[in-house]
């Protein structure tokens, strides 16, 4: 008995201890540390991995993190490839990169021995390093130089579907880049600060190999630069050529102490090619270049600026919108081509609100400046070189100083021909800054607002209001609105609040080929609005069917060449008004229906950009924006909004429909996402200190009434 009784109780101890063991197998973490010799994979079973020591994957060595690992990394500690990294994601089970502790972890290394990606003839992925639906945050706590959460050191890993964000460093720092493709793609990078390029920052190598550069399809916001490039930070080196394409990206609310609020460019390379297109940038600030800063030293470089919606920026000197500058001003190697972009709303406390160039060849051709507002110059100061400044229109800009004003300042011998300028707020349309004995200005064939000589004599001035001036050659001029520059804002625009409903009533526009006018409307103000009827050619227009609330109202205006079908809903930019076609919004109004309600003018001013983001984690709303059948809905526009604290952020989902709103305080929290095509929603959330909430948000397609209201 004595002996069974003992092999029960052998039997019975195993078997607890056998199940201790499966327990910790499931549970426990993996800890790793030093060199990677074989191929190895990280797996979800032993997820997650704690890396307690910095790892090396050593050259010819391939290190494959499986879908939805989560990878926790020591204070300071760091992994550095050089062999090969396959972390690949899905939408749905993202690996994330994360600190183990309070303090942040160091950085992912991908250094010059990496295996490159590849790509096929179609651009598509094959082989190589690559971060693929990845989570990289809380890094950045290594003291080192060229310091990046992702740091790439010649290398050229892919990125693409990423989240970067909550760094104390730059999101992505690359450089020494040469003979190859970095390509960073349909990622979200937010919420990093940096000395110089909060976001993503790149520079070439000083070798005569060319580089090619490529970020697409991103929403880079609410980043910080101490000193330049708030959003993306680009430098080029001498005696190489080098391609930087910026396209299709949402570039919003980066701040930076020095220049390019936005985009900060400066290229020293021999033969260097920058191409930034299709973008939005808005509310971003700087000292300079409040959207985009670039300059040059005496090689040639080629800028294309180009169908992008630059709007709501702020400079504290010059440039609100675009800031251009050339080391060696009568030098012709610098060409800057500004072309078929929407650059409204901007301001500069002192010169240039819209654009604002210095040196080099500047072409400044069918782009609305509208709305833009600076002490001086409220449109643009041009003092380059060469070239042409045509086919603009150029209207209800401001400028700001005590007398005196003027809306365009022109120090040079461009072409200044076939623009509208008109309806500024300016004692001057054009202001001569070229002295007497210099050539005369070339002014011609610009429609001024009247027929009428002497009228147009008094809004220009030059040598016959200072004899120290040169002279301005304005005849011919036009005797009507030009309709080959993009369509003016309707102006004189009027709301009226009714019983469901508001009333909106508008000036016809005097452009010839005017064929209808587009209302807007939403629950919250700026120039996002989830719901647009064609009104048809009529300056009227009533709004039904709404429900008690505040509501935001505008107009836009379009000839005859316009077509719903060239806006392209799957990019964050409307063609039609980037190509001209489709005007710029009239003047914002809000009204307020039910009690208390009425009409007034909203002014849009940008927003106090977010400070340099704490690392101490406050509390957080994240998840996803879901169609109903569950698929992600990629660059929905969200805004959050607290009710106690009045805290206010955006952010846009990214192409998971993931977004994520952080270092909140405890407050009840309304979040308001909006896109084109799709009912806009709004969302109550109780946020306690400290706490992290998941959530969904479906939107359904668009049945223009008004939001949907969520409680949580």
């Amino acid at each position: 008995m004595k002996i069974k009784g003992a092999f029960y109780l052998c039997v019975f101890s195993m078997t607890v201890l056998l199940g201790i063991v499966n327990v910790n197998d499931i549970v426990a973490d993996t800890n790793v540390s030093g060199y990677i010799s074989v191929d190895s994979t990280w797996t979800l079973a032993n997820s997650p991995y704690v890396v307690t020591g910095n790892i090396v994957v050593k050259s010819r060595v391939t290190l494959t993190i499986e879908p939805g690992v989560t990878v926790k990394t020591d204070s300071g500690i760091s992994i550095q490839v050089d062999g090969t990294l396959i972390a690949k994601g899905t939408s749905a089970s993202k690996i994330t990169f994360t600190k183990n502790s309070s303090s942040n972890w160091g950085y992912i290394l991908f250094s010059d021995s990496n295996t490159d990606a590849v790509y096929d003839t179609d651009g598509n992925y094959t082989s190589g390093s690559i971060l693929e639906y990845c989570v990289v945050k809380y890094a950045g706590g290594a003291s080192v130089s060229d310091n990046g959460a992702v740091r790439i050191n010649g290398a050229l890993p892919f990125i693409n579907h990423c989240i970067i964000k909550n760094n104390s460093a730059s999101g992505i720092y690359a450089w020494n880049l040469s003979d190859g493709t970095l390509k960073i793609k349909n990622s979200t990078v937010s919420s990093n600060s940096a000395s110089n390029g909060g976001g993503i920052y790149f520079s070439s190598s000083s070798s005569y190999n060319s580089a090619t550069v490529t970020i697409s399809g991103n929403t880079i916001s609410n980043n910080a630069a101490l000193s330049d490039g708030g959003g993306i930070y680009s430098f080029s080196s001498a005696y190489i050529s080098n391609y930087v394409v910026i396209s299709g990206n949402t570039i919003i609310n980066n701040t930076a102490s020095s220049y390019g609020g936005g985009i900060y460019s400066d290229d020293d390379a021999s033969s260097n090619y920058v191409a930034i297109s299709g973008n939005i940038i808005s509310n971003n600030s700087a000292s300079k270049g409040g959207g985009f800063y670039s300059s040059t030293n005496p090689y040639y470089t080629q800028v294309t600026i180009s169908g992008n919606t630059i709007c709501n920026n702020t400079a504290s000197s010059d440039g609100g919108g675009i800031y251009s500058y050339y080391y060696a001003y009568s030098d012709t190697a610098y060409d800057i081509t500004i072309s078929g972009n929407t650059i409204s709303n901007n301001t500069a406390s002192s010169s240039g609100g819209g654009i604002y160039t210095d040196g080099g060849n500047v072409s400044v051709s069918k782009n609305g400046l509208t709305m833009n507002s600076a002490k001086n110059a409220s449109a643009v100061y041009y003092r380059s070189a060469y070239y042409g400044f045509t086919d603009n229109t150029i209207m209800g800009n401001k400028a700001t100083d005590s007398s005196n004003t003027y809306t365009v300042y022109i120090s040079s011998n461009p072409t200044f021909n076939y623009n509208n300028i008109s309806s500024n707020t300016a004692t001057y349309e054009l202001w001569n800054g070229n002295s007497y004995g210099s050539s005369n200005l070339d002014a011609k064939n610009n429609w001024w607002g009247t027929t009428d000589d002497s009228t147009i004599q008094d809004k220009i001035y030059d040598w016959i209001d200072d004899t120290t001036k040169g002279i301005v050659d304005y005849s011919p001029f036009e005797n009507t609105l030009r309709t080959d520059c993009p369509v003016s804002p309707p102006t004189g625009l009027t709301a009226t609040a009714g019983s469901g409903q508001i009333t909106l009533s508008w000036s016809a526009n005097s452009e010839s080929d005017t064929n209808g006018y587009k209302v807007y409307w939403d629950t919250d103000s700026g120039h996002l609005y989830a719901n647009a009827v064609d009104a048809g050619n009529v300056t009227s227009y009533t709004i039904t069917s709404l429900a008690d609330g505040k509501y935001y109202v505008t107009v836009t205006a379009y000839d005859t060449t316009y077509s719903s079908a060239s806006d392209d809903t799957s990019t964050v930019v409307n063609e039609n008004q980037t190509s001209g076609n489709e005007s710029w919004y009239a003047e914002e109004k809000s009204v307020v229906l039910g009690a208390g309600g009425g009409t007034t003018p909203t002014l849009l001013t940008t927003p106090t950009p977010s400070p340099t983001p704490e690392q101490v984690e406050k509390g957080k709303i994240y998840g996803y924006v879901l169609k109903i059948n569950g698929d992600p809905i990629e660059s929905v526009r969200l805004r959050l909004k607290g009710i106690n604290t009045k805290t206010t952020k955006q952010t846009s989902s990214d192409a998971d429909g993931f977004f994520e709103f952080s270092d909140l305080e405890a407050d009840t929290y309304i979040i308001t996402a909006k896109k084109r095509g799709f009912k806009p929603v709004n969302q109550r959330i109780k946020l306690e200190d400290g706490e992290m909430t998941d959530i969904e948000i479906e939107m359904k397609k668009s049945s223009k009434r008004g939001a949907v209201t969520v409680e949580h």
